[in-house]
């Protein structure tokens, strides 16, 4: 009998033992079918007291992947079965140190916003240290915290996990990004219309009912007075959000004052036509830039030139006697 502490690759042996050659493993009589023992006894040395072996293991109680080897030799030939082997005594569980490892909900946040954090730790730790530079709380001992980072960076986690066998900790280097939150917008009025600070795409224009459907472009004309104001998302998800404005001007109620406006988007030329005579036109960029005006056209109708513009979105103010129309038109 040999025994192994490394899950096979050396063997020590434990025991050797055999009868003396004067005794026969040989059944009572010539049998041609398979040998089956009636009792333990059929296994054991005649000459051995209490008849079968007891072998002590305890010194090897405790130690992982331990193996036990059992090896028959017999001039009679091959085909020998060992059984009934028991060992006997008191399994425990043996604990192992905790390896810690942990996640986060979200890797990448924005200023003054929170992300949760979760042990992945094995083996069962039955206490945590948390730490967070840069994060509010900076260290904890829960479970699964969650933490608020209110200063733009990249920060560092740790984790160490502990139980009665041991502790472990892990440190993830760069593992929060946190993101500035942009610059609160600026809103400017133009004739009735607003012009967020922002151009492109990320505005969202509210009322005191909430977002305002549709209205994600960087000008927003009213339809009523009332009060309004726009949010930025950036590239990153962070938003910030201007101050509010007031409208209080009724804009473009005449029915009898339709206005055309084509083609829009427009490339060389942009047409213009009403039901009343054009006293003034002016065409301004979304930054608030005057780009043309013309005064006295006394017609209903008028071409603007548009070749030398650049590419983007304007607004077009037109005055008549009795109104003011703004409208916006985006050069291709």
């Amino acid at each position: 009998m040999s025994v192994s502490t490394d899950g096979g690759s050396s063997w020590t042996s434990l025991l050797r033992a055999g009868e003396d050659g004067t005794g026969s493993f040989a059944t009572n009589s010539v049998l041609t079918s398979n040998f089956s023992p009636i009792s333990a006894n059929d296994w054991c040395f005649i000459d051995n007291s209490p008849g079968c072996f007891n072998l002590n293991l305890s010194a090897y109680d405790g130690k992982p992947d331990v193996r036990i080897r059992f090896e028959v030799q017999n001039n009679g030939g091959n085909n020998i079965y060992i059984d009934n082997i028991k060992i006997t005594g008191v399994c425990s569980i043996i604990a192992m140190p905790p390896v810690a490892n942990f996640s986060a909900n979200e890797t990448e946040i924005c200023e003054g916003h929170s992300t949760s954090f979760n042990d992945l730790s094995t083996n069962v730790p039955t206490s945590y240290q948390w730490s967070f530079p840069g994060g509010t709380p900076s260290s904890s001992t829960l479970l699964s915290p969650t933490i608020t980072y209110n200063t733009p960076g990249i920060y560092d986690v740790s984790l160490q996990a502990t139980n009665g066998a041991g502790s472990d900790i892990i440190t993830l280097n760069n593992y929060i990004e946190v993101h500035a939150n942009p610059m609160p917008p600026t809103i400017n009025q133009i004739g009735n219309a607003f012009v967020s600070s922002y151009n492109g795409t990320g505005n969202q224009w509210y009322d005191n009912s909430g977002p305002i459907a549709g209205e994600t472009d960087p000008i927003f004309t009213p339809s009523s007075g009332g009060v309004y104001w726009v949010v930025y998302t950036d590239e990153h998800g962070c938003q910030s959000t201007s101050l509010q404005v007031i409208s209080t001007l009724d804009i473009e109620t005449s029915s009898n004052q339709d206005i055309n406006l084509y083609p829009n988007p427009a490339t060389d030329v942009l047409h213009i036509s009403l039901t009343a005579n054009i006293n003034q036109i002016t065409l301004i960029d979304i930054s608030g830039r005057l780009i043309y005006n013309e005064y006295q056209i006394k017609d209903n109708s008028a071409v603007i030139l548009l070749d030398a513009l650049p590419s983007g979105m304007y607004i077009i103010k037109i005055t008549t006697d009795e109104n003011i129309f703004n409208r916006t038109f985006i050069k291709k």
